[in-house]
């Protein structure tokens, strides 16, 4: 497997590992055990098999985390391993970071491709935006804040879990951010329009069940004039294999429609459609997501859109239903 040129360094608890099921023996600050986030051990096996480098970048003791790492058999799993004991100081202090590079062979030129993935704001959100690396928050614990105090905490990206990595590693590494090569994206045409239905059709459901509307459902038949799909300047399709999986509707600062089959989702498809729509209007800023759409919602994040704030209303097209929606923005 050719190496890739994404470096990842990683934090390790409430990231990789759950801080919760962390056993010290009484009076030592030594993790003896604990146990990794659903997800996150198939995770880093999937980035390393890519081809992905891994370093372990993390406040703590060395002991505790050849401990833990050994115990759940990982104790290969990374390149490089850079603890804050061995190095003297903690996050965000750049030294861990420098230390880090320096493990690896990297200098200054290196780090725009380097990305920093922890849990915590304050450590390696800020630690990673000022040293001058790529952040990615890890907003699965319970533990700590996951809302950004001030622009220095503010990451570049967002996953929920430690699968959704994968997916966004594979993205960055792609220097042009082309669609997967199995994934074609074209303009609308009329040929298309029983194709979109299906998508649209299929697709809303789930969306709706996820805000627990499944009775304001409204065929494509319906929807389309009523909240006037056609009158974006853009309708982009998705071709997987040959087949239409997906559709995006969007104007130069609002991405308004996006639907993907829901057999085909976890394909790239929905990440091919935002990226070509992000290449086509680097302006675009603004998208709402229905709350409780979490899987959307995260798939936005990844792109560097961040929730503001959570508007109330009537629903567009079907005005017997009120709604919840996040709107999040993007910096263009």
């Amino acid at each position: 497997m050719q190496q890739k040129k994404l470096i990842i360094f990683i934090d390790s608890g409430d990231t990789l590992v759950d801080e919760g099921t962390e056993c010290r023996k009484e009076g030592s600050e030594v993790v003896e055990s604990a146990a990794l986030i659903p997800g996150a051990k198939q995770a880093l096996i999937s980035l390393k098999e890519k081809g992905f480098v891994l370093e372990l970048v993390a406040d703590g003791l060395v002991r505790s985390f050849d401990n833990v790492y050994r115990q759940n058999g990982l104790e290969d799993i990374f390149a490089e391993r850079t603890i804050s004991e061995a190095v003297g100081a903690q996050k965000p202090a750049p030294e861990m970071f420098r230390t880090a590079m320096e493990k690896l062979g990297l200098g200054e030129a290196d780090k725009n491709r380097i990305i920093m993935v922890g849990n915590n704001l304050k450590r390696d959100i800020v630690g990673a935006n000022r040293f001058g690396i790529t952040s990615v928050l890890m907003a699965w614990s319970p533990r700590y804040c996951m809302v950004p105090e001030n622009e220095e905490q503010t990451p570049d990206y967002i996953i929920r879990e430690p699968l959704q990595l994968v997916e966004l590693a594979e993205r960055l590494e792609s220097e042009h951010k082309q669609p997967m090569p199995n994934i074609i994206i074209e303009p609308y045409r009329e040929q298309y329009w029983q194709g979109i239905c299906a998508i649209h059709d299929a697709a809303r459901k789930t969306e709706l069940a996820c805000a627990c509307l499944e009775d304001a459902f409204l065929p494509l038949e319906i929807a389309a004039k009523r909240e006037g799909l056609f009158d974006y300047a853009h309708i982009d399709i998705a071709l997987f294999d040959h087949r239409a999986a997906g559709f995006c509707a969007y104007s130069d600062e609002e991405l308004a429609w996006l639907y993907v089959l829901p057999q085909f989702m976890r394909n790239g498809i929905g990440s091919a459609l935002v990226s070509h729509a992000l290449e086509t209007e680097p302006a675009l800023s603004y998208v709402e997501v229905l709350f409780g759409n979490e899987p959307a919602r995260g798939l936005y994040e990844s792109f560097g859109f961040q929730t503001k704030e959570v508007i109330s209303g009537v629903m567009p097209g079907n005005e017997a239903f009120h709604v919840r929606v996040y709107a999040m923005y993007r910096k263009s």
